[in-house]
């Protein structure tokens, strides 16, 4: 899977985000504004995810659908119980996605992985599922957050916005901070403790669930000057918004070209971005992993 998403492999995606960002951005510009999420924070990484992976035009609205209702569900048994039918209507399409695929190769990622042996080990068809799972929910959900969270960062900081419009902020650490700042995971995936160990003075026991806080470690005050304030040109960033070690996101680099492209569209063809509701009245998504809202009603100045 690394080999998909190499830099140099993402780098030759530039051309067609570049151009997905621009027809999205082009009727809100002419209208003045709109729901930042819905027309441009949201199909841009899904529109990306869809074409690499080969899924329909006709089925990115279903797939995003399910993928909502699935990482905004509580952890509960309630919760989990009312986003079990779209994690069903999920698999099953995977699996017929990746049945097409044997049937009929195309020039895409999830023929790649239908195909693809490595060391003579070829993937069984879970497998396949489960991976095609992850990459479509997690390849577009935490970059639209990524892309909406930076936007009212930058709007709740007029300086920060100046700064990025004037085009003399390099958006590379720019970036880097807003996934510090304002990046849309608030925990790491599962982990279950495989010894008894005792951190910061509370016990541990060997099968305990652990969920690490990836928003509280990135302003942790021991690591981060002034980590309560957004700081564009921070340097070094040790952030922890991809994880770390050998659960780093795998497509880390897709969505740093992600927010890099659609936070410089955006400031570069705007005099300026304004919310069009009351900053209180912004609704989030629910749910313990992804903090996001849910829409953003925007006012666009060109």
């Amino acid at each position: 899977m690394q080999k998909a998403f190499t830099p140099r492999r993402v780098e030759e995606l530039r051309d067609r985000v570049q151009d997905i960002a621009d027809e999205l951005l082009g009727p809100m510009l002419a209208r003045g504004g709109g729901d930042l999420v819905a027309e441009y924070a949201l199909p841009l990484p899904s529109t990306v995810i869809a074409e690499l992976l080969g899924v329909s035009v006709a089925d990115r609205t279903r797939f995003q659908r399910w993928s909502m209702s699935i990482v905004s569900a509580e952890m509960s048994p309630g919760g989990m119980l009312r986003a079990l039918p779209s994690v069903i209507s999920f698999v099953r399409f995977l699996r017929d996605l990746v049945a097409d695929r044997r049937r009929h190769e195309r020039d895409d990622l999830t023929t790649a992985l239908v195909v693809a042996e490595e060391a003579g080990d070829q993937l069984t068809s879970d497998e396949l599922v489960a991976m095609l799972f992850l990459l479509l929910v997690a390849g577009h959900e935490t970059s639209a957050g990524l892309i909406a969270n930076s936007t009212i960062a930058l709007i709740d900081d007029p300086a920060a916005m100046d700064r990025m419009r004037g085009g003399g902020t390099d958006l590379s650490p720019a970036v880097e901070e807003l996934l510090r700042y304002a990046g849309p995971l608030l925990t790491a995936t599962e982990r279950w403790a495989r010894i008894d160990v005792e951190l910061c003075g509370a016990r541990i026991r060997r099968g305990d669930l652990v969920l690490a806080g990836l928003a509280s470690a990135n302003r942790d005050e021991g690591k981060f000057e002034q980590p309560d304030v957004l700081r564009l040109e921070r340097d070094p960033n040790p952030h922890l918004a991809f994880g770390k070690g050998i659960h780093y996101c795998l497509g880390a680099a897709l969505a740093q070209l992600e927010g890099r492209t659609a936070l410089s569209s955006l400031w570069g063809r705007t005099q300026g971005v304004r919310l069009a509701v009351d900053r209180r009245a912004i609704d989030w998504r629910r749910g313990p992993v992804l903090r996001a809202p849910v829409r953003l009603p925007v006012v666009l100045d060109v």
